[in-house]
């Protein structure tokens, strides 16, 4: 029993000490690991010190070449919100595509077409971009609409928070984007507003759902419109029975029976003052429904007068070229040395 017992001890040390043998390796990796690297980083500035003359050399023609070549120039960034409707978002990401690849190729005649603007601002054009934006009150009233019309019990139960994040993973369904422009002048921007809306104001795919879309509400507004006439009519109806009826002292003042072309029944002047202020709201929101899709593109806030200062030190030509000089001659010297290496090996093997 004493032997077991033994034997067990000396296992439960050898576990141990595997365990602890093991860590103390993991740790050794690990400290060889940053000991090469240290040596690593020391051979590659000693190399660099070593040819500290030729890099430098290579930055100060990176550097002379980029102010030859490109001047500098202010650079000045307009923003603004806008909502699309009848699917205008995606007709306007193709048209700055088009613009930005005019403006690459300095087409500025065709800019000036695409846009409808003159030759000379075309040319203070630098860049156009539009990204997806989320308002939390807006997209609330797109949700809202979007029950309304999707008469379905799945949707019934879309939540809003499910919605919201359906938009963000699919931003063409986005009805919201933030537009950047970007110019080499302040008085770029003075009509830039109008300019946008001009790109897709010829477009006729978003102009015939516009059309239809509009149409129909307006045929329903039509609707409501006579229902209320009708409403109205019966109410006048109903208070001349009631005022003769009061002439003669009736008891049925409460009560009347009304007997006509449009109606047969027992009406309560209630009924018809809740059916009536239904309509009302029903006109009401057809008419905010017609102002919200009214256009393709409406701004929830309109560009500025003037740009501002726009400037970005990883995009400036004053960085990119000199740092490109420095690799160009840091490449020419790793050839250099093995090329070296390739002479001294074919020596050695020719022995």
């Amino acid at each position: 029993m004493n032997h077991s017992n033994h034997s067990d001890e000396i296992d439960i040390i050898q576990f141990f000490a595997a365990i602890g043998q093991m860590f103390s390796n993991f740790f050794k990796a690990i400290i060889n690991l940053f000991v090469r690297l240290f040596y690593l980083i020391a051979d590659i500035l000693l190399y660099m010190r070593k040819y500290w003359l030729f890099l430098t050399g290579g930055i100060l023609v990176g550097l002379v070449w980029a102010f030859f070549t490109h001047q500098p120039q202010n650079i000045y960034y307009n923003q603004a919100n806008i909502r699309a409707n009848y699917e205008a978002q995606m007709a306007l990401k193709e048209k700055l595509d088009l613009i930005n690849d005019l403006i690459q190729h300095h087409k500025t005649s065709e800019i000036a077409q695409v846009m409808s603007i003159d030759t000379v601002l075309a040319g203070h054009l630098v860049k156009m971009e539009m990204e997806p934006v989320q308002y939390d009150h807006f997209l609330w009233q797109d949700y809202q609409d979007f029950l309304i019309y999707s008469d379905t019990l799945f949707y019934k139960y879309l939540k809003f928070k499910d919605y919201k994040a359906n938009i963000k993973q699919n931003p063409e369904l986005n009805r919201y984007w933030k537009i950047k422009v970007y110019a080499d002048n302040r008085r770029a921007f003075k009509t830039i507003s109008n300019n946008i809306l001009y790109l897709i104001k010829t477009d006729s795919s978003i102009i015939d759902r516009k059309n239809d879309y509009l149409t129909s509400l307006k045929l329903h507004r039509k609707k409501m419109l006579k229902s209320l006439k009708e409403v109205d009519s019966l109410r006048n109806l109903y208070n001349t029975v009631l005022l003769k009826t009061s002439e003669y002292k009736s008891t049925l003042a409460s009560n009347i029976l009304i007997n006509t072309d449009k109606l047969t029944g027992t009406e309560i002047p209630y009924d018809l003052f809740k059916k009536r202020q239904t309509i009302l709201n029903d006109l009401e929101n057809i008419t905010l429904k017609i102002n919200r899709f009214d256009k393709a593109l409406i701004y929830l806030n309109r560009f500025s007068q003037s740009g501002t200062r726009y400037s970005s030190v990883w995009l400036s030509k004053y960085f990119k070229y000199p740092f490109l000089g420095f690799l160009l001659v840091l490449a020419g010297l790793l050839l250099k040395d093995f090329n070296t290496f390739l002479t001294r090996y074919q020596r050695q093997k020719n022995h």
